[in-house]
């Protein structure tokens, strides 16, 4: 192993170390949510509420158990290139526990846990180089666990109020390489994780039986790992240091309205999210070769905020015990990189989704009930392009034109009862 090699190749990975969250940020929490297109910060009453306004675990009637599966599955292209999601899918589980209380100022409170579990890794954060073709806004955001403890209060007047904490840690340490004696590279590492957390939090009110008004904040997010490394090889000394905020996810509020008649319910949700405070996953990276200072350059990419809206719905039917829900959804949100966006070949456009979805639920008798739910979503991506540097600086930067759609199904079986 040379020596500028130790030094520049963990400088470019920092250098180019994507964005990263989770599949519900992509498609929702849970079937109802995503079939809904994730028009439901103002209806969430399971433990998708726990994600979507933790306020609406109040709301519910019945303690409630989930567990499911979702699928994402990728068809983007960039130029002629396939680029791929890696670890797309994973296990959801969830449960909500409202409780009454015989107090005039607190009605009651509810308790919730929501968990997305990928199934071969707790986390997955992959660097491309500049040059390689990459959609910064979906990658690796369905390869992250996400667990999500909230607790919400039911208030008078129709008020409800919930927080929820998004838990994972991060990771730091330093590491050591050198020559043993026998000329054998031998190293050292004394790495450690550390917690991190940011909040979601809710609120919601219900002025009339068939209207709900709801706003979320989720705070922005990520998970830093840091390293301060030594290297000695060939009589020559290195120092690196480099920190990497991976995991991202920015500030976003979100302000939902829904009209909620026996039969059903139609919601419209606005989001604003602060993508322009992004600025890649590599923070500070600097070496010292032999007392001499180099700073990679840092690509620097042209991030700005997205806004959206949400339109979802559902219609309610029972034949006999069997109870059928029927599920619809579409969502706009505006891209998160200019068209030609310079430096690197990080595409983004704006995005379209349709959803659809149904829920079918069963009462074994007045006090338990068993519900399915299922739901398929595609996200199409239009007018993503990037300028790319070539390796000649007196060469005209070359365009790299991006493209596809992003699929999403899955299944969750609950059980409810009072």
């Amino acid at each position: 192993m040379s020596l500028p090699r130790v030094v520049i190749l963990p400088a470019l990975l920092l250098a180019a170390a994507p964005a990263a969250a989770s599949t519900p940020d992509l498609f929702g929490l849970g079937s109802p949510a995503a079939a809904a297109a994730g028009a439901v910060a103002a209806t969430a009453g399971d433990f998708s509420a726990c994600f979507h306004d933790p306020a609406g675990l109040a709301a519910a009637d019945r303690a409630s158990l989930h567990l499911g599966w979702s699928a994402v599955d990728a068809r983007l292209r960039a130029g002629d290139r396939n680029v791929d999601l890696e670890h797309a899918g994973g296990f959801v589980f969830g449960f909500d526990l409202p409780l009454a209380l015989p107090l005039p100022w607190l009605p009651g409170l509810a308790f919730g846990l929501a968990v997305h579990a990928p199934p071969a890794a707790v986390v997955a954060i992959r660097a491309r180089p500049p040059d390689e073709p990459a959609f910064p806004y979906y990658e690796g955001r369905t390869a992250r666990w996400l667990v999500l403890p909230a607790l919400a209060l039911r208030l008078p007047a129709g008020w409800s109020a919930g927080v929820a904490l998004d838990l994972f840690a991060g990771i730091r340490g330093p590491f050591e390489l050198r020559e043993g004696p026998t000329g054998a590279v031998e190293g050292r590492a004394a790495s450690e994780m550390y917690s991190t957390a940011a909040p979601i939090a809710g609120l919601r009110w219900a002025p009339l039986d068939v209207l709900a008004l709801a706003v979320t904040w989720r705070a922005e997010f990520s998970a830093p790992a840091a390293a301060a490394a030594s290297v000695e090889a060939g009589g020559a000394s290195t120092g690196l240091t480099a920190s990497i905020a991976g995991l991202f996810r920015p500030h976003t509020l979100i302000l939902g309205a829904a009209w909620t008649p026996r039969r059903g319910s139609l919601e419209i949700d606005l989001s604003w999210a602060r993508w322009s405070a992004f600025r890649g996953a590599a923070a500070d990276v600097a070496a010292e070769l032999q007392g001499v200072r180099i700073d990679p350059r840092e690509v620097e990419l042209p991030f700005r905020d997205a806004f959206g809206v949400r339109l979802g719905g559902e219609y309610r039917f029972a034949l006999g015990r069997v109870g059928f829900a029927l599920r619809g959804g579409y969502a706009f949100e505006s891209r998160i990189l200019p068209e030609d966006a310079p430096g690197a070949a990080r595409l983004d456009g704006d995005r379209h989704r349709l959803a659809t979805g149904f829920g079918l639920g069963l009462d074994l008798d007045d006090e338990t009930a068993l519900r399915l739910d299922a739901h398929l979503a595609a996200e199409w991506v239009a007018g993503a392009s990037a300028l790319v540097p070539t390796g000649d600086p007196g060469a005209p930067a070359e365009r790299v034109e991006g493209r596809g759609v992003v699929l999403a199904a899955g299944a969750t079986l609950g059980m409810e009862w009072r």
